[in-house]
């Protein structure tokens, strides 16, 4: 399943790169898929079965944005396959709710219409954000609450986590960089 997300992400990065740059070279993309694929970071010496669901719901996720944008306007194909492999991505990892903001993202960084094109744009969003929104109710409905329902009390308060955040961010860049310290091996 990283070869997966490896190539969703050669992919994405081609795209944004036509749409940035203007350029086709496929070096670029490829090495940026091959980081993702190999990064220690992505990659254990021993994957439970429970840890294979990061991979195949950012797999999922990098294919519904990718099918969403690889073209100007997607055809209903598209716009049909993107919102399957949302709700796949969503059946592996709830964090799959950010696609809409992903897409939307992608809208606003590369958007070619002017102004006023991003606010007609958002109406392309509009069945992620469905998806999004019946996801989420049903998860309050079925589970109580959204978010680490498992921790309970035990988590930090909101200013306590933005706090750690630079921090968690360092050691994963940088354990991404130099893999010292991973594993016992």
């Amino acid at each position: 399943s990283s070869d997966l997300a490896g190539s969703f992400v050669y992919l994405l990065a081609r795209r944004v790169q036509e749409r940035c740059c203007g350029s086709r070279d496929p070096r670029g993309p490829f090495l940026t898929g091959l980081f993702f694929v190999i990064a220690p970071i992505q990659v254990g010496t021993a994957a439970y079965a429970y840890g294979l669901s990061d991979v195949l719901g950012a797999a999922f996720m990098a294919g519904s944005v990718w099918c969403f944008v690889r073209r100007d306007e997607p055809t209903s194909g598209e716009a049909v396959m993107s919102l399957g492999a949302m709700v796949l991505a969503l059946a592996c990892k709830q964090s799959a709710v950010v696609v809409p903001a992903l897409i939307a993202l992608f809208d606003v960084a590369f958007a070619s219409g002017g102004p006023g094109s991003f606010r007609t744009g958002l109406k392309r969003h509009r069945a992620h954000v469905a998806v999004a929104g019946v996801y989420l109710l049903a998860r309050t409905v079925a589970l109580g609450g959204i978010g680490d329902l498992e921790a309970g009390m035990g988590t930090l308060p909101a200013a306590a986590y933005a706090c750690a955040q630079p921090w968690v961010l360092w050691n994963y860049v940088s354990k991404s960089l130099v893999p010292v310290g991973l594993s016992i091996d």
